[in-house]
């Protein structure tokens, strides 16, 4: 005689009817609970990205404004020294 083979899913079909109402009711709660821990999970270090991108805009515009005053200073320096070179007045310098 020839063992008769039931189908993998009957199995687990089976063994998910034996478990106990308290199981089945964990197991039924769970799966939303985790789904909600990891979004929030998620919405935390898209949060945490966001503060870290904000900081460096914020440290890119201090950089900016750091060149364009120091650009400033060098033109008003290249000015003064290409008048005194023009005029020999030491009080360009």
């Amino acid at each position: 005689m020839s063992r008769v083979q039931v189908p993998q899913a009957n199995r687990i079909n089976q063994k998910w009817l034996d478990l106990p109402l308290r199981v089945k009711g964990l197991v039924v709660l769970a799966i939303p609970l985790v789904a909600l821990l990891l979004s929030s999970l998620s919405f935390y270090l898209m949060g945490q990205q966001e503060d870290a991108a904000e900081r460096w805009v914020i440290h890119t515009a201090e950089v900016k404004g750091q060149i364009h005053q120091t650009h400033s200073m060098l033109v008003e320096a290249e000015a003064r020294l290409r008048g005194y070179f023009l005029t020999g007045q030491r009080v360009l310098l």
